[in-house]
Formats: structure tokens, sequence, C-alpha cells
């Protein structure tokens, strides 16, 4: 009987007729291990109770299905329920699709790219024209904001490397809906996570306004590596950009750049309408992905909230440097119930050198 569940690992006991001995153990609950009841009877399979129990209750047989009769059970099909739901969400972009995703090397842009592969929701892609030696392309998420059909760049006004030319128009129902009557303007300030260092916080300005509630916004506060200013591709809507004061009414160290609020307007985020509820708490753990480095799936612990915001850190590397954390969206598409790794048959990686092996 299932006590409790954790993502999609269940907590079960097995039948003891109330004994004070108990005996439980955790399974991969949408896997073929759990079976509805009923299933040995019906495939001739003798079922054996611990040791104890079959030595108390030598009839413990009749004795179950009296008490079996009354309980609901699970269908027969559960294990592949979960798994053709997340067959049917690769069908937005097909293996061998073309795709305009983001650019890597140069995250003001994006770049023609092709999906070659799925493991569950995540796509592998490798970006067409790539002038990196043996590079092993790209992991997103099929629901990833960074992905989008072709055409989207032309649409939205966006810096694209190598354009397909004489593109249909996309559909208006393909971008996010946004209140129209909040209006962006170049030189407005906001706060954003940084782009490059997803640990980060970091004050920013509006330079570019795109079309259909795109913009583009412009990081002073760049990584030493980088000869360029930083600038990234938000839409209004996205979890990622927050009004001026988020941080500082949250308890959040704000990584300062030129862009202070004497320099412009603050950008009018607070009318935005308030985001969903959420039940994350601190130190709750799920498995999420590295942002940077997307390949590495593994655990994480929330180790702070701030409104719908998580500050989370993967298991296992030290909690003194930063870059082992990240700042994600609580209704992200790269963070999974515990037991997602094993679900779609994916190398759960909990320690440093699976991580490193990475790199």
């Amino acid at each position: 009987m299932v006590q409790l569940f954790a993502g999609y690992k269940a907590l079960v006991e097995f039948e003891n007729f109330g004994r004070s001995t108990r005996y439980l153990a955790w399974i991969s609950f949408c896997s073929p291990l759990p079976k509805p009841l009923g299933f040995s009877t019906r495939n001739r399979i003798l079922l054996h109770p611990m040791l104890d129990v079959k030595e108390a209750f030598p009839n413990f047989i009749e004795k179950l299905e009296k008490i079996l009769n009354s309980c609901n059970t699970i269908k027969d099909d559960h294990a592949t329920m979960l798994k053709r739901k997340i067959r049917k969400s690769q069908k937005r972009f097909p293996i061998k699709s073309k795709v305009e995703a983001l650019d890597r090397t140069y995250l003001s842009r994006v770049r023609m790219a092709t999906v070659t592969a799925y493991i569950g929701d995540r796509m592998h892609v490798t970006y067409d024209h790539e002038s990196i030696p043996n590079d092993q392309g790209f992991i997103f998420s099929v629901n990833s904001e960074y992905v989008h059909p072709i055409g989207w760049a032309m649409a939205v006004g966006h810096e694209i490397f190598d354009p397909i030319e004489n593109l249909d128009p996309l559909s208006e129902s393909y971008f996010p809906e946004y209140p129209k009557d909040i209006e962006l303007e170049v030189g407005q300030v906001l706060e954003a996570r940084h782009p490059y260092d997803p640990y980060v916080i970091a004050s920013a300005s509006i330079d570019t306004i795109l079309k259909h509630g795109y913009f583009m916004a412009s990081f002073k506060s760049t990584p030493k590596e980088l000869k360029r200013p930083t600038r990234y591709c938000f839409h209004i809507t996205s979890a990622y950009i927050y009004p001026v004061g988020f941080c500082e009414r949250n308890g959040i160290a704000l990584r300062k750049g030129e862009e202070t609020s004497s320099m412009g307007l603050s950008a009018p985020l607070h009318l935005l309408p308030t985001r969903p509820t959420h039940q994350f708490s601190e130190q709750l753990k799920f498995e999420a992905t590295d942002v940077n480095d997307p390949q590495y799936l593994g655990p994480v612990t929330v180790q702070k909230v701030a409104e719908h915001m998580l500050y989370i850190h993967f298991d296992s590397w030290p909690l003194e440097d930063p870059s082992n954390s990240a700042w994600i969206s609580a209704d992200s598409p790269d963070i999974y119930p515990l037991g997602y790794a094993e679900l779609i048959g994916h190398k759960l990686q909990c320690d440093p050198v699976s991580k490193n092996q990475n790199n």
C-alpha cells in the first residue's frame, strides 16, 4: 500500500496484517515495478509475503483478498501514461526539424539549429554552420523559451546568425499574450537574472524594444572574460525579470552595474499580473538541470524562496561556491520531481566528478 509520494517515487508498505514489524520500501512508481491488484492472479503468479507473515498466517492469500477487495488500485497502463504524455510533448519540435535556438556562444542572438535527439522532454540540437571545433551541440527543454520555430527572429526583430530568407510569417497565436497597456521604453531599468551567472540577480537597462512583447536588456556587470557588454532578450512576461526593488524586498544581494534608477525610470513591471502561488519551500528537494551545462541533471535543494523564484543548490557541491547554485522559476521546465531521471533513462548525476566530466 502506498504511504506517501515524493515526486515519481512512492513509499510503499508491504501488507503485514497488523503486526508490529513494518516493511517499507521506496519504489519508482511510474515504472513497470508496481502492478494493479489482481495482476498475480490473472497471470498465475505466486505471491510471496515476508517470511514472518507467511509463518503467522498460512492462509495469507485468503486474508489478503478480503482486505484488498475494498481497496483502490492503479491502472494496467499506469507505467506508460506519463511516458505517452512526454512523447506527445516532443511533437512540438520533431527530430530533424529546423529551429531557431539561443546561440550559446553569443547570447544576444539566435541561430539556426536542427533537433537531433530526445531523452524525455529534453531535446538535443546541433547548430547549423557551427564554427566551434568538436562542438557537441546543446540541450534544451522542449518547452524552453530559448527555442523557437523558424521565422521567430524575423517576426520579433531579433538578431539571428545566417538567417533563411523569404520565410512565411509566424501566426500571431504563437506569441505569448501580455498586457498591451504596459509601455516599455529604452533606458528604463529593471532587475533580472544574469544570463552568464544564473546564481546572480543584476541590474539591467532596456536598450532595444522588439516586437510582440520582447525587448533587449543590457547588463554592464559583465564577466571579465567577455570583452563586450552582455545583452539578452526577454519577454515582458518572463519569470526572470523583476521590478526595481525586488532584491531589496526579498533580502537578495543585487549585482549593480552602471544601470541605476538615476539613469532612467524603472520599467513598470510591477503592473504585471501576480504570478500563481506555488508550494515550494526551503530545504525541499527535486531534480534540475544546470542552466549553463544542461546535459547535467541532478538532485538539488531549495536554499531560498523569493516570491516565484527559487535559489537552488546542486547537492554534493560546495555551498560556498555560488556557481554551484542558481536562481530558477518555480514553473521552470528545467526542474523535475524526484525520480524523473530514472523515469526517462537519464543518468542522475549527483557528485562533482560526474559534472566535471561534462565540461
